[in-house]
């Protein structure tokens, strides 16, 4: 990050002390919903569907969700949220309001401090990269192709964030790729081709490298993180 989280936290808890939402609700999301979870910033409402409250914590700090040091919970509890800035509001003041927002509502208490973790940092193997660069433009588009994950129109840096969920380990992008690529990630394919019975922290690595010509390295890197001190299930209500 290019300023310390200390410096950042202190400098959103004095201007969210001066910046809240004109209208806001905040509920814990249907069980039964199959809504996609997203954070959609729409003029200035904050749409939030379906998204965990590690989600949450992530888009109002401006962070990754491997950030977030919290109970389990917050990564699985899902939760939805309206909320109304005033017009003109830009997103960073929107994040510095749903800060706030999540410290009234759900007694939220955090620090900054720096962590080392294991994490995988991806970058470009030996006989380079084997991406097809988008020709269409437009936003990601994910689908699914038998067992196989189709990628559309996407950037390395957000591909990373997903594997970090998936891997539930940091994944950091160091490829110095920044264009937007179309591939397919077939794991199965991978699987039954070379008889591998290794779990998928061992196997993803080796289907990226072979499939998409991209390496994934362990390593141990210090990264700065929000750590939850308290923080309720249960939204109080206006």
């Amino acid at each position: 990050m290019i300023r310390p989280l200390s410096v950042f936290l202190v400098a959103s808890a004095l201007l969210a002390a001066q910046a809240r939402f004109d209208v806001a609700t905040v509920r814990r999301a249907d069980p039964a919903s199959e809504v996609r979870p997203d954070i959609i910033v729409r003029g200035a409402t904050v749409l939030v569907r379906r998204t965990s409250l590690a989600g949450c914590l992530a888009w109002a700090f401006d962070l990754k969700q491997y950030q977030i040091v919290a109970p389990s919970w917050v990564a699985q509890e899902k939760y939805e949220i309206q909320a109304k800035a005033p017009e003109g509001t830009p997103v960073a003041g929107m994040r510095r309001m749903m800060q706030e927002l999540l410290n009234e509502r759900m007694g939220l208490a955090s620090h900054a401090e720096r962590k080392s973790m294991p994490a995988f940092v991806m970058t470009v193997g030996k006989d380079g990269p084997k991406l097809k660069e988008s020709g269409t433009g437009g936003d990601l588009d994910m689908s699914g192709k038998g067992n196989a994950a189709v990628f559309k129109n996407a950037k390395l840096g957000t591909f990373a964030e997903l594997l970090a969920r998936q891997l539930r380990v940091p994944v950091l992008d160091q490829t110095g790729l920044d264009g937007k690529y179309d591939f397919t990630l077939d794991v199965d394919a991978y699987v039954e081709a070379n008889h591998t019975k290794n779990d998928e922290l061992d196997v993803l690595p080796m289907v990226i490298e072979k499939q998409l010509g991209l390496k994934l390295e362990r390593r141990k890197v210090d990264l700065e993180v929000l750590v939850v001190d308290h923080v309720e299930q249960n939204p109080k209500q206006n």
